[in-house]
């Protein structure tokens, strides 16, 4: 026991240091000690960044205490493990040593960790079984940390996880956003999609700390929006009055990132995928979101180019811009991609920091860009 295969992978935490929980201890005269105190718990199985699996990573600790008792399970090697739609992950005839002043020797574990994708809480479930016949039981629920991840060996995909910016006056958001990345973009293309996700998120933060706290000195979204943004100004599951302007049209869109960064970082959503995609022609395409026909559970997945990537004439701003354009598909946005469509001017502003328009860049021009 405690050297088992690799059928999958997973690394498992709770949010915070430690999470109230009730432990029994039941000794083999059958007689039974209830505690109330904190517990935490990780645990680490053959878990990888890339592709495959590493069967040398075999860990997992549990710690709890209660008003001075202390009861700790450390040097946890598995036995057999499972994952389960990448949102269960098991552990079967681990192996631990217990220590503290309640539990001491060593123990055979089991344990589980079920993901609610609704809330982001996990259900854990730990039982132990001492040499002697000792039991320790315990079933507690605890946020899921950001590190968490279950899935298979063989995935061609790696969890990415990106930092939310908190706007003022905003509640109820995630620490991060999450995507399932292909393992095919290297890691400065990687880095590029990454800083063009954080420019959408702080395009937006920025945007909703100025609704809550304007300033007539700075350049916004909403203004520079509204002035060119005039046709296809609602999303097409919007059933509300007719928006009527883009600074109305602005407002409604980054309620809507809300939405799908609310989705996404509480996987409510299926995962999001970036996908790797060479189109043809080489420059036809740069980053592409469909467009979503419902408000909620809209996963942020795009098809991006690599190749387009690599361009050193597509500065950050650029691809912010193409990102958040395509994330304006995610929140229901249509084409086409003509001048004076929201969907059009709204990720123009973005790209030239909400300035006016300049002739030296024709709107044909950028217009090609947008997916």
């Amino acid at each position: 026991m405690g050297h088992g295969p690799c059928p999958c992978k997973f690394r498992l935490s709770i949010s915070g240091q430690s999470t109230p929980a009730t432990v029994t201890v039941t000794e083999p005269n059958g007689n039974e000690t209830t505690f109330t105190g904190r517990i935490n718990f990780s645990a680490e199985q053959c878990f990888t960044g890339a592709p495959k699996c590493n069967p040398a990573v075999n860990n997992f600790t549990i710690t709890f205490e209660d008003n001075g008792n202390t009861i700790n399970f450390t040097q946890g090697k598995r036995g057999t493990i499972a994952c389960i739609d990448n949102a269960v992950a098991t552990l079967i005839d681990g192996t631990a040593q217990a220590s503290g002043n309640v539990l001491d020797g060593k123990f055979t574990v089991d344990f589980s960790y079920s993901i609610n994708p609704l809330t982001n809480v996990a259900s854990i479930v730990i039982t132990a079984t001492g040499e002697d016949n000792t039991v320790f039981q315990t079933t507690f629920t605890a946020p899921v940390s950001p590190q968490t991840f279950i899935g298979d060996c063989d995935s061609n995909y790696t969890e990415l996880a990106i930092q939310v910016p908190i706007p003022a006056g905003i509640s109820n958001l995630p620490p991060f956003v999450y995507f399932d990345i292909d393992n095919r973009f290297t890691s400065a293309q990687r880095q590029r999609i990454k800083d063009a996700i954080s420019g959408t998120m702080l395009a937006w933060a920025i945007h909703m700390d100025q609704r809550l706290n304007p300033d007539s000195s700075a350049l916004t979204l909403t203004e520079c929006s509204n002035f060119y943004a005039t046709r296809n100004l609602q999303p097409v599951w919007y059933q509300g009055p007719p928006i009527s302007n883009g600074l109305e049209a602005t407002n409604l869109a980054m309620d809507q990132f809300t939405q799908l960064i609310q989705d996404n970082g509480f996987r409510r959503t299926s995962p999001a995928k970036i996908n790797y995609h060479i189109p043809s022609p080489i420059t036809s395409s740069t980053i592409r979101g469909e467009t979503a026909s419902r408000q909620t559970r809209v996963p942020l997945s795009f098809v991006i180019n690599p190749k387009q990537l690599d361009r050193v004439d597509l500065s950050s701003g650029t691809l912010t811009g193409l990102m958040f354009h395509a994330w304006l598909h995610r929140a229901g946005w249509k084409h086409p991609k003509n001048t004076s469509y929201f969907i059009f001017e709204c990720p123009y502003c973005v790209m030239r920091g909400n300035q006016a328009k300049s002739s030296a860049i024709p709107d044909a021009e950028v217009s090609r860009l947008f997916d």
